[in-house]
This record gives C-alpha cells, sequence and structure tokens, in this order.
C-alpha cells in the first residue's frame, strides 16, 4: 500500500479505538460516579480522537476522494466497534441500558443487535423503492423501513405542489399544471441521487420516474398528454435503477377508506372512480415492469406501516426472496 493512504488508515484506526472508549468505557469503568464526571473523562479521551482524525484526513484528502475517505472511516468505525460488541452488551446491561436501542455513532444510528432482532433489507438491497396507488400506504413505509434500518428517505413532496388542490377539485382545468410540477420536482430529486454514493448509503424512496407518464395518461386530453411526453422526453435523467421495488396493492374500495380515514381535506374530492382508473393503472404498468426486482404485496390484510407483525413479516419476505417477481398476500 502506497505509505501516505496506509498511513491515514492506521491514524484513523487509531482514533476510532479512541473514540469507542470515549463514547462507551464509561459504562463498565465510570458507571457509579456522576454524569458530569463520566463527561468531562469522555471528553477528555475524545481530543485524542481528534488529533487523530484531523491528521488523518489531511493526509489521505487528495489520494481519497472524500466520498472514499467516509467509506474507509465507516468500515473502520465498524471494525472497531464489532469485537467489543459483547464487552458493550454486558457493559450496557450493567448500566441498565435498554439492549436494542439505538446508540449514536458519529451522527448516526447503530442498534446493538439482539440475537431475535431482524436483519436488514439494507443487507441485500442498497436501493429501495417502495410504489402504489393513493392510499396504498408507500411514503409511510418507505420513511418506516428508513427510520428502523437507517436509510435516507428520497420522497415525494405533494404539500410544495400548489396546483394539486385545485386539480383534486377541477381535475380537468389543473391537470396538466400539477403534472409538470411533479415531474420537474422528481427529475429534481432523481438528479441529486444520481450524485449520491449508493455505496455507502441505503436509499428508499417511494416514486419511479418510469410511472409518472401513468398519470398523465390518465388525466390529460390528446394534445396536453403530447406536450407533457415532449418535457418528459426532454427533462428524463439517467437516474439510478434501484435494486428492489416493492409494490403495494389494494382494492379501490379499501384505498377510498383509507383516504377517507386519513382526512387530508384537499382528497376529499377523490371519487372510487378515479381510484378505480387509478389501481388498473398501476395493474397494468407492473405488469410489463421488469427493470429491477420486483415484490408485489397485497396490502388488504395485511397492514406493515402500522402493525409491528406486519412490518416483520414484510421484512422477513424481503430477506427471503427468491426471483425477480415474487407476489405477497395474507389470507383473511
Amino acid at each position: 500500500m502506497n505509505p501516505i493512504p496506509l498511513q491515514t488508515v492506521v491514524l484513523l484506526a487509531a482514533s476510532n479505538v479512541f473514540m469507542t472508549f470515549a463514547w462507551y468505557g464509561h459504562l463498565k469503568n465510570l458507571s457509579a460516579k456522576p454524569w458530569y464526571l463520566a463527561a468531562l473523562v469522555s471528553w477528555g479521551i475524545a481530543l485524542f480522537e481528534y488529533l487523530l482524525q484531523v491528521p488523518a484526513n489531511r493526509i489521505g484528502y487528495g489520494h481519497f476522494t472524500l466520498a472514499q475517505l467516509k467509506i474507509i472511516q465507516e468500515v473502520i468505525t465498524l471494525a472497531v466497534f464489532v469485537p467489543l460488541r459483547g464487552h458493550l452488551h454486558a457493559a450496557a446491561a450493567q448500566a441498565r441500558l435498554p439492549l436494542g436501542r439505538a446508540v449514536p455513532v458519529r451522527r448516526r444510528l447503530l442498534h446493538l443487535p439482539l440475537m431475535n432482532a431482524p436483519a436488514s433489507p439494507f443487507e441485500r438491497y442498497r436501493h429501495i423503492v417502495v410504489e402504489g396507488p393513493i392510499g396504498a400506504g408507500k411514503t409511510s413505509l418507505a420513511r418506516r423501513i428508513a427510520e428502523r434500518f437507517g436509510g435516507t428517505p428520497v420522497l415525494e413532496e405533494p404539500a410544495e405542489n400548489p396546483f394539486l388542490e385545485r386539480f383534486y377539485r377541477d381535475g380537468r382545468r389543473y391537470a396538466l399544471p400539477a403534472q409538470l410540477f411533479f415531474l420537474f420536482q422528481r427529475v429534481n430529486q432523481l438528479r441529486d441521487l444520481a450524485q449520491r454514493d449508493l455505496f455507502s448509503e441505503a436509499l428508499v424512496g417511494d416514486f419511479l420516474l418510469e410511472k409518472d407518464p401513468l398519470f398523465a395518461r390518465l388525466t390529460l386530453d390528446d394534445d396536453e398528454l403530447a406536450l407533457y411526453q415532449q418535457i418528459f422526453d426532454s427533462l428524463r435523467p439517467q437516474s439510478p435503477v434501484p435494486d428492489l421495488v416493492i409494490y403495494l396493492q389494494a382494492r379501490p374500495e379499501t384505498l377510498y377508506e383509507r383516504i377517507r380515514r386519513r382526512g387530508i381535506p384537499m382528497e376529499s374530492d377523490l371519487s372510487e372512480a378515479y381510484l378505480r382508473g387509478l389501481v388498473d393503472a398501476y395493474s397494468r404498468f407492473f405488469h410489463h415492469y421488469d427493470a429491477a426486482p420486483l415484490l408485489i404485496v397485497n396490502t388488504e390484510h395485511l397492514n406493515p406501516v402500522e402493525n409491528d407483525d406486519d412490518f416483520s413479516l414484510l421484512v422477513r419476505q424481503l430477506l427471503e426472496m427468491r426471483g425477480r417477481r415474487v407476489f405477497f398476500s395474507l389470507g383473511e
């Protein structure tokens, strides 16, 4: 190895040893002492961490990119932490800390694993997209997966669309501006996504850009659709293909009831007829979709957003999935 990168790795490893003791050493050695004394001791140890880490990054910068330095730092952090895992479990138990709760590590969350804790789907899929018609629960599920397993959510922002509420009231008049606003919003999000380092960052989103014309065909007249298609073709970015797509299904009647229960005022004018057309369009789209592995989930009797057992079942299905197209459903 080149001497300069080797110096960077050695210094980062040493700094992480100090970091580990600064964060967790007090659990065993100072658990009976006042917290402020433990904080002062931890601060003193952390000083040595930064005395090593700052020169390590300065030496490495120019030989590694910032993204590569970040990846090296994360790998070394886990490499130092994992051998001490058993020690930390014992220390946490002694200090009466609830095992399995989130522990802060470098502004992220690292879960102390329990024997029965589910593995993360990000171990298999670094980029997951949850899709489905309005009311299916795609955004809520994407957010829950991101929060539970430490991924970065990439979500639609319908509240920012100034035409959406008017579209729900007068779809004929406001369909085109509402559709174009969503198109521009999604394109900008995917352009940002294309610049991210997907090897070091797990992502979970709630939309596929390829699905965008689905709504356009449902709501626009022929002239508007032709204009929209021209704009879509000219703007469409080269976005990364997801490692997995989760497609949430439900009957139009079920979606209508869910929308009614959540009580968002601007959605009150949605009709069952519109939802029937939307469900049919989604079914046809995913019947032909083959760009990424697809898990089709019937949510009629499955609620992975609000039910912990259902969520665990879905995660297990993700981890055990074989093949490129799988259907998952629960009976009544």
